[in-house]
């Protein structure tokens, strides 16, 4: 199932400039639609839309939340090998590959430098192959950057 818009929908576009699949469309000002072969529920239209516009598969109207309500992610530099899966999935480039500390060094790890342009979409959480990703909405631990 996939989400929908609603006829509460001004166009904004923000849902369709922060989708991370590009599952929705639409003209400035006109109503919008969602791409229900497209959409991966992550939440990051609903999350954002002023009209709460953005209808969940059941039915049920999801409710604007502030962004500082999201949660972050968070990467274990204990388990991550940088292998560069979240930073290619990540639409808005806000994961990047640690630089090395010295000649030679292969402990590489994926790390969020700046969490504004991260949208908590999951997308990396759901891509990395070692687990090693995750969303947290307390306080990051030593273990994360």
């Amino acid at each position: 199932m996939a989400y929908s818009i609603s006829t509460n929908c001004i166009g904004c576009s923000l849902c369709k400039n922060n989708c991370v699949v590009y599952a929705v469309t639409g003209e400035l000002r006109e109503p919008h639609s969602i791409n229900e072969k497209r959409c991966i529920e992550c939440g990051v239209c609903a999350r954002l839309c002023p009209t709460e516009a953005i209808v969940d598969s059941s039915g049920k109207t999801l409710k604007k939340i502030p962004k500082e309500s999201w949660g972050c992610i968070a990467i274990d530099i204990d388990i991550c090998s940088g292998c560069s899966i979240c930073v290619e999935s990540c639409r808005f480039g806000a994961i990047q590959i640690s630089d090395p500390k010295f000649v030679h060094d292969i402990a590489l790890f994926a790390q969020v430098p700046d969490n504004e342009s991260c949208v908590v979409c999951g997308l990396c959480v759901k891509r990395c192959p070692l687990n090693a990703i995750s969303i947290i909405t307390s306080p990051i631990g030593e273990n994360y950057k």
